[in-house]
């Protein structure tokens, strides 16, 4: 499984996660993380680059910070993997946010709709490692009965109040 990972960081906050992240990598070969400074082809648009990773990868890992929300790419990142989703039936964002962004910081209302519907992983939590590969060993089996015809997998939905 290819995660294409969204996130206009540094690497400060995020560097154990994708530390560890690599770590699962090498003792499961199905997943494989995308990064845009390993993977992208030099030349191309950008937009183009984002297009790719998203439909060549199974889920979108979206880091939701402050710094991601003030980037020029925040709503192509996540339009992309969520219209993805909408047309292939399957849910594919994983939102982890950061403890940055607090009640102040004013969302795009897209990523609020989705936020009020769909659960996302605070990072930092207690069982933050074992929600997250317990995400993405789902979506492996759903991606694999999709693959058997299946075209009715609703896309699940569960509020959450944070």
């Amino acid at each position: 499984m290819q995660i294409f990972r969204s996130s206009n960081e540094k690497f400060s906050a995020l560097r154990p996660f994708f530390s560890s992240f690599a770590l699962i990598g090498e003792k499961d070969p199905d997943i494989r993380l995308c990064l845009h400074y390993k993977h992208f082809l030099p030349g191309e648009f950008i937009q183009e680059n984002i297009k790719k990773a998203v439909e060549r990868s199974k889920r979108t890992v979206l880091v939701l910070s402050k710094n991601f929300l003030e980037s020029g790419w925040c709503l192509l990142e996540f339009n992309m993997p969520h219209v993805q989703a909408l047309k292939d039936h399957v849910p594919r964002i994983i939102i982890i946010k950061l403890p940055d962004l607090t009640k102040n910081v004013e969302l795009p209302e897209e990523i609020q709709l989705y936020l009020n519907s769909t659960t996302y992983l605070p990072w930092g939590e207690k069982y933050f490692w074992n929600n997250f590969l317990y995400i993405l060993r789902r979506s492996q089996s759903v991606l694999k009965s999709k693959s058997r015809d299946d075209t009715r997998l609703p896309i699940p939905m569960a509020n959450t109040s944070i």
